[in-house]
């Protein structure tokens, strides 16, 4: 049953459905609509042609159903109301298209809101449209009538009707006339009685014209209350703000010496130090990071010391829309690492490895940027050896993969002296898959356990630091296992220095 009050007048312009397409491919087809349309106002058109009925159309089905229904409301009731019409011209051979405009009796399906990337503004109560800071101008919605996205719900809430004004973006701009183009819903009545201003309060502008594109809204806002977006822009904040809280390890001198990741450390490379020779050159080598928290233009930078060799990256945008940023020595430069798309705000990791430069023999700085951060907030995370703390005079960083496993028994051989500095897991067939890592076959005293859900190629990194056991005294074989594969297929990366 539909759930709006059916519009017995047939003029009323938020019931009309406009360049309704159908695609007509063979002769004597019928179309039929969702709901009752008011014969008299159906127009059908093909090119330049307009059908005619009788002619080129019949009425399929009369809704007699409804039109009794009608005149039970109203005993004056007697317009024709119609659920399918047959295409019968042999003027035009198919396939071809057609566009229908009608008046439904019902209002058509749910109206879709416009999107709109303007920020939100908490404004003053402005009962009586006085206060200038609650005029917005020119505010920018996307359109498109055809897929139903035509309601327009301004960011800043409810507004007084006669400081409405829409624009279509042309060169001169194109005023759209109200009651033709579109027209305003959503009547706020206690807000309309508490206002000495006549015109009205409403929540939303429906564009009734057919159009895709961008339209500007020119409005004066009541104010005074929190809207949906406040609420949304305040909520997306605070999940952003908990997501780098939960990702981040935060480090003060007080805490150094009792963190647990430090400790292990320390204790790993005491024991490689007594094993081997070859392996740590000093025994003060040990993981580096630095950030860039809030970038939203181009300038801000981080500084390497001389030796530096990267070993991953994370890029998290926690602010705005889509924006695609680099690194590189100079500001707006890419040569370090280019075109890391942030569609998301979900961080993403990227290896040393994949990096344009990751081995820096001299101190370096390296700049974040974007050619368009537009409304965007991004942090950055570089994790880092230095090869003149620790690391002897190592500049290269050794990668060694295991493609497509599906059963135990794989590994990667590792010479005397490897340190593990990360690894990358990916599971490529669609399948959930529990993995392990160890210096045996279906052993895991490398890695415990790393849990692989259906990514389609979406990789799960780590650095050598969170692993069991990354160091390594003598040449040594990991072996990549599970203890039900579950038809699964992973591949393996592994980056290490000697």
């Amino acid at each position: 049953m539909p759930q709006s009050s059916p519009d017995l007048t047939g003029a009323n312009i938020a019931y009309q459905i406009t360049n309704d397409l159908y695609a007509i491919f063979t002769t004597n087809q019928t179309i039929v609509f969702e709901l009752p349309v008011y014969l008299n106002s159906l127009v059908i058109v093909t090119g330049s042609r307009t059908l005619l009925l009788g002619s080129d159309f019949t009425v399929a089905d009369f809704d007699t159903t409804a039109m009794s229904k009608m005149q039970l409301l109203n005993t004056s009731f007697s317009a024709q109301l119609v659920r399918s019409v047959t295409i019968t011209s042999n003027a035009i051979t198919p396939p071809y298209q057609i566009a229908c405009t009608y008046q439904c009796l019902y209002m058509p399906a749910a109206n879709v809101v416009a999107d709109t990337p303007i920020a939100p503004k908490l404004l003053p109560r402005d009962t009586d449209e006085l206060i200038s800071t609650n005029l917005i101008a020119g505010e920018v919605y996307s359109l498109n009538t055809f897929v139903g996205q035509n309601l327009i719900v301004p960011a800043a809430g409810a507004f007084f009707a006669d400081s409405v004004s829409l624009y279509l973006p042309t060169n001169p701009l194109t005023h759209l006339v109200a009651g033709t183009d579109y027209i305003l819903i959503g009547c706020d009545l206690v807000k309309t009685r508490t206002s000495n201003n006549t015109s009205g309060v409403y929540r939303a502008i429906l564009l009734t014209r057919p159009y895709a594109g961008n339209v500007q809204v020119t409005y004066h806002a009541y104010g005074g209350e929190a809207t949906l977006s406040d609420v949304s822009a305040l909520w997306e904040s605070l999940l952003n703000l908990f997501s780098y809280l939960n990702a981040n390890t935060f480090l003060t001198p007080d805490l150094l010496g009792t963190n647990t990741v430090i400790s292990s450390i320390i204790t790993r490379l005491t024991l490689l130090e007594q094993t081997t020779g070859t392996g740590v050159a000093g025994g003060t080598g040990q993981f580096f990071s630095q950030q860039i928290i809030g970038a939203t233009a181009n300038g801000q930078s981080i500084s390497l010391p001389a030796g530096a060799i990267i070993i991953a990256a994370q890029f998290v945008r926690t602010r705005g829309g889509s924006v695609t940023v680099s690194l590189g020595t100079t500001s707006g430069g890419s040569d370090v690492r280019s075109n890391v798309v942030l569609s998301a705000t979900t961080p993403v990791s990227v290896m040393g490895s994949a990096f344009n430069k990751y081995a820096f023999t001299t101190a370096q700085t390296i700049y974040l940027s974007s050619t368009s951060w537009g409304t965007s907030s991004v942090d950055i995370a570089v994790w880092y050896v230095s090869t003149t703390a620790g690391y002897g005079t190592a500049t290269q960083v050794y990668e060694q993969q295991l493609p497509a496993v599906t059963s135990n028994g794989q590994a990667v051989a590792l010479p005397g002296g490897a340190i593990i500095l990360a690894l990358e897991l990916t599971e490529t067939s669609g399948h959930d898959v529990v993995v392990t890592l160890g210096s045996t076959i279906g052993g895991s005293d490398v890695l415990s356990a790393a849990d692989l859900s259906p990514s389609n190629g979406s990789a799960l990194s780590m650095l050598g630091t969170s692993l069991d056991l990354y160091g390594f005294a003598t040449a040594s074989q990991i072996f990549l296992s599970s203890s039900n594969w579950n038809n699964a297929s992973v591949n393996m990366k592994v980056w290490y220095v000697l």
